[in-house]
Formats: structure tokens, sequence, C-alpha cells
């Protein structure tokens, strides 16, 4: 009797991956799920940039990150 260190061989079946049903169909992601994946988490990452843009813009108009920009703009001009 020899060993080996090679792992015995599985079934072929066993080694497909199927990511859906039992069919081996592939499940469509519904209206909601691609709405809060296209739309909703983009927007609120997007909004949420702008928004502390913004803030700092208007509550701290003298600070160096707003100066920068404000520099940076002017340059093109």
């Amino acid at each position: 009797m020899s060993t080996s260190d090679k792992p015995a061989k599985a079934d072929d079946a066993a080694l497909v991956a199927t990511d859906g049903d039992d069919d081996g169909t592939k499940k469509k992601r519904g209206p909601l799920a691609w709405a809060l994946g296209w739309i909703a988490v983009p927007g609120a990452v997007l909004g949420g940039i702008f928004a502390g843009g913004v803030i700092v813009g208007a509550n701290f108009h003298d600070s160096w990150v707003t100066r920068a920009f404000v520099w940076i703009g002017n340059l093109g001009s």
C-alpha cells in the first residue's frame, strides 16, 4: 500500500460551482438591488463629498483648504 501527498480526486460534478438555482442557472438580481448598487450608494458617496465641500467652503472660507481650491481655480483664468 503506497501513500501519496496528493488528495484523492473528487467527482467532476462536485467541483462545478453553481451560482444560483439547483439547475445551474444564474439568478438575476432584482430592480431594488440594481438601484441600490448603481444609484443609491454612489449617489450617497458623491453627495457626501459635495456636502462636505459645501460645509467647508461656507463655514471655513478662510481655511487653507478653501484658499488652495480658489488658488487652483484661478490658475486657469
